[in-house]
């Protein structure tokens, strides 16, 4: 999730390779942290508890919508630690920078933990639908 995450905001990766986000249909965010991830702040030496907005941190990339492709964002209930709060951050985030509330599906996994729910029916309906949807907007 981190890492689609930061291809998505930080138009420098995809850029890499001649890419830009117009090339994709949609990108998901599987329990994805939009602040410096914490491994991150481990290599620095910073305790990975904390929560850190540098250029490391895909929210820190948001920028004004550009007719983005849209996103299927998934968490959990009972992710880990400020995991649920960190991704309704960069919801808030993405509406502030004018993000369309039909570009964003938010997806809030019940009674579940950090990505409990792969591999179960419920996760791949719910990939199914984001794809449908895409497609019937195109």
């Amino acid at each position: 999730g981190y890492i689609a995450m930061m291809l998505y905001f930080d138009r420098r990766f995809l850029e890499t390779f001649h890419l830009s986000l117009h090339d994709f249909s949609g990108f998901i965010f599987d329990a994805g942290q939009p602040t410096t991830h914490f491994n991150v702040l481990k290599e620095r030496g910073i305790d990975p508890r904390r929560v850190v907005i540098d250029e490391a941190a895909p929210i820190f990339h948001v920028a004004d919508y550009n007719s983005e492709p849209p996103v299927l964002m998934i968490v959990s209930d009972h992710d880990m630690e400020n995991r649920l709060e960190q991704t309704q951050l960069l919801l808030s985030t993405m509406k502030c920078f004018g993000y369309p509330k039909e570009t964003v599906v938010f997806q809030l996994m019940k009674n579940s933990s950090h990505c409990s729910y792969l591999g179960q029916p419920v996760f791949v309906y719910m990939i199914a639908d984001f794809i449908e949807y895409k497609f019937k907007k195109e």
